[in-house]
């Protein structure tokens, strides 16, 4: 691979991860560049010097707005709504995309890569649809969803430093519940992405259990010198059985589920929960079985399927579905 096109990968990785809104330092920048290129080495000197390309506009024809920000060693565009994807393209641009596009491809199943299948897939598509283009602007004739920024991205290097050191972490942390930050001594295991934000799984040292943590909710954070307390975590089991960041005590419920045709066909196609077997077939319904917690957010995808779905068992998850149905009735008063 030559060097423009492989620089070409990088301001395409680059440009995905400061989309949006989202900022990320050197390091963060040079890991991703790296997973692009099958592994090879990208230092943080080479990504200043594609962020001032890029910026420039002379080498790459980008003009991107990119900015620093010293005080957390991040990088951004200084404007949102910026992406280079929405630069037309000229013939060579195309050309070297569509090879990007076709070696991100072959890599979609290693590293990185594999947990940030939307991401991927996001910028093949539209290196595709710019090739097909044939150099019309393709956001004249193609609307692609606008996703928000990541919250909590800043604390991102530190934590996976930590976890890779098995470092304690020393975090003042403000739950959305509290009215007050408070310190605690945390253990890091795993990062997780729900919903546009990051969060921090970790021993909790003065419980002695596993916590969830939002990143954004993370005020301030230090390395410690205190004795990293390894254990049987099993990150990929973690949250098996759960929707959301939240892991209830005790074991997954087995959760009966009837749904309406034609809407039982999207969720075959859009799956609730990885477990979701068909269980059951008639004429009018589709009742699907699930090994879940039955968590806020489980259960919140089912109250947004309306009157077209209904929890057959086990009946105290369905009496208490219908008790906060009953208790959102009432908060529209006697009309309702």
């Amino acid at each position: 691979m030559t060097g423009q096109r492989e620089a070409r990968i990088r301001y395409s990785v680059i440009n995905r991860c400061l989309s949006g809104g989202r900022e990320m330092s050197l390091s963060g920048l040079a890991v991703a560049c790296s997973e692009a290129l099958g592994g090879k080495p990208v230092d943080k000197a080479t990504i200043e010097t594609d962020l001032k390309a890029m910026q420039s506009g002379g080498k790459t024809g980008y003009g991107a707005p990119v900015e620093e920000d010293k005080a957390r060693g991040t990088f951004r565009y200084s404007d949102p709504e910026y992406s280079i994807e929405k630069t037309p393209l000229n013939k060579d641009d195309a050309r070297d995309l569509s090879s990007a596009a076709t070696l991100l491809e072959q890599l979609s199943s290693r590293g990185l890569f594999m947990e940030m299948g939307g991401v991927l897939q996001k910028l093949i598509d539209v290196t595709r649809i710019n090739t097909l283009g044939k150099g019309r602007n393709i956001w004249d004739f193609v609307q692609f969803e606008k996703v928000p920024s990541t919250a909590g991205s800043t604390f991102l290097e530190p934590v996976i430093e930590a976890i890779l050191r098995k470092q304690v972490l020393k975090i003042y942390y403000k739950p959305y519940e509290e009215e007050k930050p408070y310190f605690t001594w945390v253990h890091p295991y795993l990062l997780k992405e729900f919903r546009y934000r990051w969060y921090l799984v970790g021993l909790n040292e003065q419980r002695n259990s596993p916590r969830t943590y939002a990143l954004d909710r993370i005020w301030e954070i230090e390395v410690t010198d205190h004795t990293f307390i390894s254990s049987d975590f099993k990150a990929r089991d973690y949250f098996r059985h759960s929707v959301g960041v939240i892991v209830p005590q005790g074991e997954p419920r087995e959760v009966l589920l009837e749904v309406r045709k034609p809407q039982a066909h999207y969720l075959i196609t859009q799956p609730l929960h990885e477990s979701q077997v068909i269980q059951e077939e008639t004429d009018e319904h589709i009742v699907f079985s699930f090994h879940v917690h039955p968590t806020w957010e489980f259960k919140s995808m089912i109250r947004a399927l309306g009157s077209e779905a209904r929890i057959l068992m086990p009946a105290g998850l369905r009496e208490e579905m219908i008790g906060e149905l009953k208790a959102t009735l009432k908060n529209y008063g006697d009309n309702a």
